[in-house]
């Protein structure tokens, strides 16, 4: 009975022994796979559409943003950009166009660009002529190694809203005392209007100018009312020394 007794204890304890050695050899495993994963490259990318604004005029900035996560450097070989097929039945498979090498536009960045762990990057995106980039569907950043990064891109009517920008007014008024000109734009969504005169009656080698940012077209319409009807005559008259 005691030599039952005891092989049944060993038995036991060899069992649990043996799930301990399991479930650490488990846990072992997981930890090492996930510092592999650590150590592997790892970019994260995404694009931005801004604008430049200087004296009434407007240029874009867009750019995509790289950022580097992983241990390892990546060198970045080239941006894919995938565009939009004009031919109905092309844009309609438009993967399999893709895979065959149609309406794929590759961007290779000017100089060499490593980046390392921590570390961003950015790439203008800029478009060869006879494409736009509202015909960008996605995008993709490859490195040296053959790896395909994706950019988080947006949908095609909020693409087309981003990078949109049109001159809406154009005028200039003067007399012998002073000259006042407006300017009046949309880019991104948002409004602007820019006016610039000369401050000083009679001296016009120098100009003050003024910036305003409007959030819709009904602010833009009435603000640009109100400064073509009433203070810009004032100005010219030289009733005010400024548009506000």
């Amino acid at each position: 009975m005691e030599a039952d007794s005891l092989t049944q204890t060993l038995a036991i304890w060899g069992a649990i022994t043996g799930t301990i050695g399991t479930v650490a050899g488990i846990a072992n495993l997981i930890l090492r796979m996930k510092q592999h994963k650590k150590d592997q490259p790892k970019l994260v990318c995404s694009s931005d559409f801004s604008f430049e604004h200087s004296s009434g005029s407007v240029r874009p900035q867009h750019r995509l943003i790289l950022r580097s996560v992983g241990k390892r450097p990546v060198t970045v070989d080239h941006v894919r950009y995938f565009m939009r097929p004009k031919d109905f039945w092309q844009a309609l498979f438009k993967k399999r166009t893709w895979a065959k090498k149609r309406w794929i536009y590759d961007d290779k960045p000017r100089a060499s660009m490593q980046i390392t762990e921590g570390r961003k990057e950015e790439i203008r995106i800029s478009m060869p002529n006879g494409l736009t980039i509202p015909e960008i569907v996605k995008v993709e950043i490859h490195d040296q190694e053959g790896q395909a990064w994706k950019v988080k891109w947006p949908t095609a009517k909020t693409l087309a809203k981003e990078v949109h920008h049109e001159q809406l007014h154009e005028s200039e008024e003067s007399n012998d005392d002073r000259v006042c000109k407006v300017s009046g734009y949309t880019a991104g969504g948002k409004y602007y209007i820019y006016a610039h005169w000369n401050p000083t009656p009679r001296s016009k080698n120098s100009f003050q100018g003024r910036f305003f940012h409007l959030k819709n077209a009904k602010e833009y319409q009435a603000k640009l009312h109100e400064i073509l009807e009433i203070q810009q005559p004032k100005i010219l008259s030289c009733e005010l020394d400024e548009i506000a």
